[in-house]
């Protein structure tokens, strides 16, 4: 079973053989047991009827089906990338070979059989595991850090984190509330500083190693703190996320709930992900990408190029017309 990667996936659209098959399917369905599911075979039998209707041999069809079903047979205890929980496999067969990728994504269920693999969902689920995002939740009394690109968010182990300030709250008056820090001592206030900078320098190389984002969630004047020592120190890219009204600290969020908070920053960073990859791919070298429609036919005639992409315009668009 390989390691998601982009490099992963450029290997795998690189294939080109007279029958490469493309599973997807559930996670549960293919990595749940070590006998195939019902829903397994009922995939596995749709590839030999594909492959039949597509007039390949007996020994392509068997060879195909073998793979499937010791694929189905093997991945009881496979993990997706990071430890993360699968949603999705992806598998990309051959009568000679077989790849299995764990995704965190769901990809929708499907087989194909053509000359390469069917590698677009691939590639979604290889970029979303280069935009993860870290919510890092802190309050006067503990931190945690919980990675909530992961299915379901989970927390990271931090080993000897920075000692609670152990400030005593009083009850908060109505100004106070409205003015964050005032009914705080000018020593606690200081406490809490120091403590915002040590927990800061102690999650950065953490989320620096997973090329993360840090987002906080935590209440002020601690969020605003811990902010200032991000920036400060130019740690990691990073943005508070807002408490909800009342919520007194996030102490008070699970993983999951901390996940649905920092949603809205993960499905930015992830569309930013994607727009670098474009920008990537609109860079490439003009000898490798053609434009003109009659280079790409002349091209595809000589055998010069082998794949055509189409970006189509929307519909009324100034493009379109």
């Amino acid at each position: 079973m390989a390691t998601l990667s982009l490099a992963e996936v450029r290997r795998i659209a690189d294939v080109r053989a007279p029958w490469c098959v493309t599973v997807y399917g559930d996670a549960d369905a293919w990595l749940g047991s070590d006998r195939p599911s019902a829903a397994a075979e009922v995939q596995i039998r749709l590839v030999a009827r594909a492959l039949t209707d597509a007039a390949a041999s007996e020994r392509v069809i068997g060879g195909v089906r073998d793979r499937l079903e010791g694929a189905a047979s093997s991945l009881r205890l496979a993990v997706a990338p990071l430890g993360h929980r699968p949603r999705s496999v992806g598998i990309f067969v051959t009568p000679e070979e077989c790849d299995v990728f764990p995704l965190t994504t769901d990809a929708a269920p499907g087989v194909t059989v053509s000359d390469r693999f069917d590698v677009a969902p691939l590639v979604d689920a290889a970029l979303s595991l280069t935009s993860r995002v870290f919510v890092l939740a802190a309050s006067e009394d503990s931190a945690r850090l919980i990675d909530v690109t992961a299915h379901p968010a989970r927390s990271i182990d931090l080993e000897d984190p920075p000692a609670p300030p152990g400030i005593e709250r009083e009850t908060e008056s109505e100004d106070e509330r409205a003015a964050p820090g005032a009914h705080l001592s000018e020593e606690a206030m200081t406490r809490l500083r120091v403590y915002a900078e040590a927990l800061i320098r102690h999650v950065a190389p953490v989320v620096q190693e997973a090329g993360a984002m840090l987002a906080i969630a935590a209440a002020e004047p601690l969020a605003s703190m811990l902010e200032a020592n991000v920036i400060l120190h130019s740690v990691v890219p990073s943005q508070i996320l807002p408490l909800a009204p009342g919520l007194a600290a996030a102490d008070e969020l699970d993983a999951d709930q901390l996940a649905d908070l920092a949603a809205p920053v993960v499905k930015e960073q992830t569309q930013r992900a994607r727009e670098a990859e474009r920008s990537r791919l609109s860079d490439t070298d003009p000898l490798l990408t053609l434009r003109d429609i009659a280079s790409m036919e002349a091209g595809l005639r000589e055998g010069a190029r082998d794949t055509r992409l189409i970006d189509t315009p929307e519909p009324g668009t100034d493009a379109e017309r």
